[in-house]
């Protein structure tokens, strides 16, 4: 990736937060949205998500309201006087958070993640009273623990007490913000991601909030993007006089941010990150009329809807095949000679659980066809191959509004650093991929939609793409042995869920 020294920047800077669950960054771009050298220009904390037996997956509210504005310290620090040129701060989190505070706008509750499945069965008993095709056609979401309407059912039916105390529900970076403006807003972006906004009239789901007994008044203000906060409050202005008088972009979800960052903002293309998680997504020419099952319609701001599918699957499997198995010395070079499904086995990577296409609380990971011929490589091979089935089987799904026009698949994630395993994923796709060089298109995406938003990029100067690498095409007879081992890996699951 091509950074910039701070001297060398071109303003207006734009100061961005990614927020995400390993970690909390503060980084810097300037007006060409170039990045300015983070060995020169950061901040970063370490966040440890905080997961239990009975399916936690929070955190403290307090904890991360330090390590941001800690970041926002450290990157300050490190940029000296031209703190000076900052015009802008934006910001991304890890979406479908949620947070309740009570009438003094405090937390009573901990930061629930998606990865907190606590509320399954309250999830089971929504999907069997209501009608799921409804559900999805007005939200753009599928009923799952990981949105809030099973949350609220799981907090209004076993945390009584706390319960009477609400007054608030909103994602955690919308409380954020209000500790440092006193005021709450959220972004059209971050409450796409709840399973409660409205996917056509972008207001909050009234059935939804019926069936929560939650008044609107309840959840925070709605906003766009662009609808900026200006003027810290006293204690932050003091501690920030450099930002205290721009505008604080209201937040977006990381996966809107990265779609922007990786050059996919616009229909034609089509983004594919592979991270800890994975998820392929889109922008439209318009919001469609019906929507394809299991995917969802999500946004990030006013004009651009964002549609696909995501995974809890992903590097998370590679990662656990290297903690667990210690046989992996060369493993690049030596899976590279390896044919396509080789190994034998059938693989339904649900170490997380499943979200998209199916979005099935109960599904668990399954090998099958292990032998005492089987070998470690076998398995990592296996279960590369595994993830990459389920995102091309949620691509498949996409095509009814991709249109007939030249499509490009953008690529991003820690995958990148595997040829094998790129490689692999086009040829599971069927379509050529475009690696992009640029690693944080998270932080990209924020910094050219705050710089949209000042009025440097516009519908006559476009956001400019970003570095690629050379286009990884698929092979013919590989892409053929990858459908049969799709079909295969859909009738296990067919077999083990009664649903495919």
């Amino acid at each position: 990736m091509a950074f910039v020294l701070p001297d060398e920047a071109v303003g207006p800077l734009v100061l961005t937060l990614d927020i995400g669950t390993s970690s909390i960054r503060a980084l810097v771009y300037d007006a060409q949205a170039r990045l300015l050298h983070p060995d020169r220009v950061q901040g970063k904390e370490v966040v440890v998500l905080q997961t239990g037996r009975n399916g936690e997956g929070t955190f403290p509210p307090n904890r991360l309201l330090l390590a941001a504005g800690n970041v926002i310290d450290q990157a300050l620090e490190s940029l000296g006087s031209l703190s000076s040129k900052i015009r802008a701060v934006a910001c991304d989190s890890f979406a479908s958070s949620m947070l309740v505070l009570d009438g003094r706008g405090q937390p009573i509750t901990e930061i629930f993640t998606y990865a907190d499945n606590q509320c399954q069965a309250e999830a089971e008993l929504l999907r069997e009273k209501f009608n799921q095709t409804q559900d999805h056609d007005r939200t753009g979401c599928m009923t799952h623990c990981s949105y809030w309407p099973a949350r609220l059912a799981w907090l209004s039916g076993n945390q009584g007490d706390l319960w009477k105390k609400a007054r608030t529900i909103c994602s955690w970076t919308d409380w954020l913000l209000s500790q440092w403006f006193g005021t709450i807003r959220t972004s059209l972006s971050l409450a796409s991601w709840t399973g409660l906004l409205d996917r056509r009239s972008l207001g909050w789901d009234q059935v939804g909030l019926d069936r929560a007994s939650l008044e609107p008044n309840r959840m925070a203000p709605l906003g766009d993007f662009s609808d900026a906060l200006c003027g810290l409050s006293a204690k932050w202005a003091r501690r920030w006089p450099s930002l205290a008088d721009i505008p604080w972009f209201l937040p977006i979800s990381d996966g809107a941010a990265a779609n922007v960052g990786s050059g996919a903002h616009k229909p034609g293309r089509v983004a594919l990150t592979i991270g800890t998680t994975a998820a392929i997504r889109t922008v439209p020419k318009r919001v469609p009329s019906t929507l394809p099952k299991g995917l969802w319609n999500y946004r990030i701001d006013k004009n651009r809807p964002l549609i696909g599918g995501a995974t809890t699957e992903g590097g998370n499997i590679f990662a656990w095949m290297r903690q667990n198995i210690q046989e992996f010395s060369h493993l690049e070079e030596r899976l590279s000679e390896r044919e396509v499904g080789i190994h034998g086995l059938t693989i339904l990577p649900f170490w997380a659980g499943e979200r998209a296409p199916n979005w099935n609380d109960k599904a668990k990971g399954l090998i099958s066809g292990i032998t005492l011929d089987t070998s470690p490589l076998d398995l990592m091979q296996a279960s590369l191959e595994a993830v990459s089935c389920r995102l091309a089987l949620i691509f498949g799904s996409m095509g009814s509004f991709l249109g007939k026009a030249e499509i490009e698949i953008v690529a991003g994630g820690g995958f990148l650093s595997s040829p094998f395993w790129v490689s692999r994923m086009a040829d599971a796709l069927g379509h050529s991929i475009k690696p992009c060089r640029i690693s944080e298109t998270t932080s990209r995406g924020m910094a050219l939609l705050a710089l949209e938003a000042l009025g440097v990029f516009s519908s006559t100067k476009p956001f400019p793409d970003p570095d690629f690498d050379s286009t990884v095409d698929p092979d013919p007879n590989r892409s053929a042995a990858f459908a049969v081992m799709m079909a295969e890996q859909q009738d296990l699951y067919k077999r083990v869920y009664g649903i495919r």
